[in-house]
């Protein structure tokens, strides 16, 4: 349940669960955001919370790195259409950092803020943790074969996995710039009072327990099994991250409050299209 908290004036208030993007409510609520985000909790050791402010009124100025942003795409994107040696073979990473930082400018150009020019740090740290959390979703990829990278097989193994590492990098920022973007979008205050999620202590142990089963189902049948390859990892660690009083998916599910689903997963297929437009 909500938090319940004395204001100056004496009076009770509740503060609502953190969330893993910035929601902009049609008025000032006592709540916080926190960036690190539901899946990334146990994955560092701090918590960057920030207030929900009133939603402002846009436009605001489009700040340069936007202009920055857009030009990498446009450059990358060509180059890479054009098969423009040897930009082409490495227009992965200027791509999607212009797609980055596009999506932030344009978060700043709606809201009047955003994760680059009010949190700098943790925009820098996202990059950081991309890589490793990425790496997690290669490691099932060994035993599902999902999915495989056509020219590498002349790379050494030291090269494949700094250039890996460098594209993975760009993950995580993409997912939540974009998740803040569709946030600040007027239809997703529909999904602030949906159906509440009740979930008990025995039932959120259980559903880390299933994301457990499923981890070990890919590993020993991944022939029927690779479908829970990008539920496991959060069934296993949400549950975890509530019981530990860390943000979370569930928190917020438990009361009704549906924002954080919609703007994570439409941010996720939002990408996904993106990564499979430019792959082609």
């Amino acid at each position: 349940m909500w938090d319940v908290l004395l204001s100056e004036t004496g009076k009770l208030e509740q503060r609502s669960p953190p969330s893993p993007v910035r929601l902009y409510p049609p008025r000032r609520v006592p709540s916080e955001s926190d960036l690190t985000g539901a899946i990334l909790a146990p994955m560092i050791p701090w918590k960057v919370s920030i207030e929900i402010l009133e939603k402002p009124t846009w436009p605001n100025r489009f700040p340069l790195h936007g202009a920055a942003g857009l030009t990498l795409i446009a450059g990358a994107w060509s180059t890479s259409w054009f098969q423009v040696s040897p930009f082409a073979q490495n227009s992965f990473f200027p791509l999607w950092l212009g797609y980055i930082l596009t999506m932030d400018a344009l978060n700043h150009w709606r809201t009047g803020t955003s994760l680059l020019t009010r949190s700098p740090g943790t925009f820098l740290s996202m990059f950081l943790i991309s890589a490793p959390m990425w790496w997690v979703f290669e490691g099932i990829n060994y035993f599902t074969q999902n999915w495989h990278y056509l020219g590498v097989e002349d790379y050494s193994t030291l090269r494949y996995v700094v250039i890996a590492s460098w594209h993975f990098s760009t993950v995580i920022p993409a997912v939540f710039e974009t998740a803040e973007l569709i946030g600040s979008l007027k239809f997703v205050d529909r999904f602030k009072a949906g159906p509440t999620m009740p979930f008990s202590s025995w039932s959120l142990i259980g559903t880390a327990v299933l994301g457990l089963i499923s981890l070990f189902a890919l590993v020993t049948w991944p022939s029927y099994a690779f479908p829970a390859t990008w539920l496991c990892i959060f069934l296993l660690l949400d549950p975890l991250n509530h019981l530990r009083g860390r943000p979370s998916i569930i928190a917020w599910l438990r009361l009704g409050d549906w924002r954080s689903v919609i703007t994570m997963g439409t941010a996720a297929l939002l990408c996904g299209f993106f990564w499979e437009m430019w792959n082609y």
